[in-house]
């Protein structure tokens, strides 16, 4: 049997140091954890500042760490960003001491008293069940856009994960050492203080960190809604701003799409103001007696800009009067109402004959177009006549043959 000392040690990790005789991994020492966080946060940025650029994406979409760094810089610099950051910070402490008192002595009152459990347990869970930010809307229009607003929708925030944890610490105690409490006859104050808040504090802490991240929340949230300072408030107001070279760039687009429709429009109107014909093309402005060339002079001027057909007659181009362009729906609106009349007139004559027809008729008198009637007996006279007439050319005879389909 291989002795304890020459047996084959496991390999072991790296260490920085030795504590009391024994090594300690490198991944254990506080030092060594603190200088791993930090260069996997440099090499995120790095990757984020060097990929940013190479796919292409706008500054003002997503801006480079670089850039985040030096708006944070000229915000550390500015007063008013500390006076923002002062009121937050206020807002923040101030709910979450309310929230925390008030979800604490709850939360006590709750778990030793099953009168009270009974009676605020449906209202604490109605109340836990509506979001809070659907809240904030209703605070600040009933405590203003002061501060009290913001700290009644922390307070609200941190209250409800204090008390659900207050309640299952106090509730979670040792059964021995309630049942030796119990035998040494102590007082509920007193079994409260020596065994179930020890045993509470882990879960109680937990609920003051969570209380904390959601009273920033409620805070910045309160803020967004309505606010005359504040983080939330700054974020809202920068949210609809933007860097300068987005600035120039919006400027820029903007003035060209205003000086684009104004040009547009004014072409429009002059359009249906004026037609702009050759030199030769016929006859000079067609105006009022009185009027001339001072009148299409100041008709030139009045126009918002100097387009093309300002420029066209500054030229010399004759110019025309007249009040609207002649355009493809209005010829056709012009054919199809003359469509419409023709057909009505058409519809008109047809009933005007009819009516002098049926007068005609009425009064025994035939017109030319109307076909003579037929008078009695004159069928069977000219039956009589082709029969006459077949016998003496030698014609048939039968009198089924001499009789003619209009005879049948």
């Amino acid at each position: 049997m291989t002795p304890p000392e020459q047996r084959e040690k496991p390999p072991q990790a790296a260490t920085v140091k030795r504590r009391r005789g024994r090594a300690v991994p490198l991944t254990e020492g506080r030092t060594a954890q603190m200088l791993l966080r930090i260069g996997l946060l440099a090499a995120l940025l790095a990757a984020a500042q060097l990929l940013i650029p190479a796919l292409g994406i706008r500054s003002y979409v997503l801006p480079t760490p670089g850039t985040v760094l030096r708006a944070l810089a000229a915000d550390y610099v500015s007063p008013q960003f500390w006076e923002h950051i002062g009121t937050t910070m206020s807002e923040i402490m101030l709910g979450w001491i309310a929230g925390c008192i008030t979800g604490l002595v709850l939360g006590v009152l709750i778990s030793e008293f099953r009168l009270i459990e009974v009676t605020l347990t449906p209202y604490i869970v109605a109340l836990n069940a509506v979001p809070k930010v659907a809240l904030a809307p209703v605070l600040v229009v009933v405590f203003g856009y002061g501060i009290v607003s913001k700290v009644v929708i922390t307070a609200i925030m941190a209250f409800f994960p204090l008390l659900i944890n207050v309640g299952v610490g106090l509730r979670s105690a040792d059964p021995l050492q309630l049942e030796m409490m119990r035998g040494l006859r102590a007082s509920r104050w007193q079994t409260l203080r020596w065994v179930k808040f020890p045993g509470a504090m882990p879960a109680i802490f937990a609920g003051i960190e969570v209380a904390v991240v959601l009273g920033v929340v409620g805070a910045i949230v309160g803020e967004f809604t309505g606010a005359e300072s504040g983080l939330g408030y700054v974020i809202q107001q920068r949210s609809f701003s933007m860097g300068p070279r987005l600035g120039t760039r919006t400027n820029r687009a903007w003035r060209g799409r205003s000086a684009g429709r104004a040009r547009a429009r004014t072409d429009r109107l002059a359009g249906r103001r004026l037609c702009v014909r050759g030199r030769g093309a016929g006859t000079g402005v067609r105006a009022r007696p009185h009027q001339g060339e001072a009148a299409q002079e100041r008709l030139l001027a009045d126009l918002p800009h100097r387009g093309r057909l300002h420029r066209a007659a500054r030229r010399g181009v004759v110019v025309r009067r007249r009040g609207r362009p002649t355009d493809r729906r209005r010829e056709l609106r012009r054919s199809a109402g003359r469509d419409r009349r023709a057909d009505a007139e058409r519809v008109r004559r047809q009933r005007r004959r009819r009516r002098l027809l049926s007068s005609r008729r009425r009064a025994g008198r035939r017109s030319p177009h109307e076909p003579a009637p037929a008078r009695r007996g004159a069928t069977r006279r000219v039956t009589a006549a082709r029969l006459r007439r077949s016998r003496r050319w030698g014609g048939a005879t039968s009198r089924g043959a001499a009789c003619s389909p209009s005879v049948r």
